[in-house]
């Protein structure tokens, strides 16, 4: 259970308690749920998160904290938001916190948060911990790519298979999946881009299934749309080939 008090370089918050010591001080509405009835999890669920990935989050964004219990990890099963009774940053100079109306937890990065920054949230749900949940603020401008990328299945020939998860993450890692199932990659690694020619060059780090026609890529965004101009991500672990077709923009 997080310790309700002011702990040394983060910031606690008490949500309709007294505020813990920190950078700007701030009062919160309590929690507008409680109790084993409003608050009920059940009990061979899993732990209770946030998110089942860690988040890229550009400078002066807004978050929400929503919870869910995980039994495995591709399981998210969500829970009421408004039983979050404490929140905390390890960088309580980059985050604020706040509550909506219906009872959702916010987070907001400062918007002269360092790009690269890591930072790690962690709250707790009617007094059960809920495990941390890190993040990296990133600069769009200085990494455009950044977000998850997906392909949809109707948009590639048979013979093909979309990549449903391609993930160009804040701090140049990237992970590619075909089939989602919670944190399991096909592979995964670091990356770097360059703006001007488009190169987007991966070198893979770690591998579930690495196929060996990979190609080196070239790639142009055009808003919510990436399009693959050369190169290729490699054939499905099921055999069908790359899917040409561009990639669109799910989330960070």
């Amino acid at each position: 259970m997080i310790a309700r008090a002011a702990l040394a370089g983060s910031a606690l918050l008490l949500l309709g308690g007294c505020p813990a010591a920190m950078v700007t001080p701030q009062s919160l509405p309590s929690a507008p749920l409680s109790g084993a009835e409003a608050c009920a999890t059940d009990p061979d669920g899993g732990g209770i998160i946030l998110w089942l990935n860690p988040r890229s989050v550009e400078a002066g964004e807004t978050i929400e904290l929503r919870p869910g219990q995980s039994a495995y990890p591709s399981n998210f099963d969500p829970l009421p938001p408004g039983c979050i009774d404490a929140v905390e940053a390890d960088r309580p100079d980059l985050v604020r916190f706040a509550r909506r109306e219906d009872g959702t937890v916010t987070a907001t990065v400062a918007e002269d948060a360092p790009s690269g920054t890591e930072i790690v949230l962690s709250a707790s749900f009617d007094g059960r911990e809920i495990a941390p949940a890190p993040i990296t603020v990133f600069s769009a401008a200085a990494d455009p790519l950044v977000g998850l990328w997906t392909q949809e299945r109707a948009d590639c020939p048979a013979d093909t298979a979309p990549v449903v998860d391609f993930r160009l993450a804040a701090g140049g890692k990237f992970y590619v999946t075909w089939l989602p199932m919670g944190s399991r990659r096909d592979y995964a690694g670091s990356y770097e881009y360059d703006p001007a020619s488009g190169a987007l060059a991966l070198e893979v780090e770690s591998s579930n299934y690495l196929p060996d026609d990979r190609a080196p890529l070239t790639v142009r965004r055009e808003g919510d749309t990436l399009h693959i101009v050369s190169g290729s991500l490699g054939s499905a672990p099921d055999g069908r080939g790359f899917c040409r077709e561009p990639f669109t923009l799910f989330g960070s």
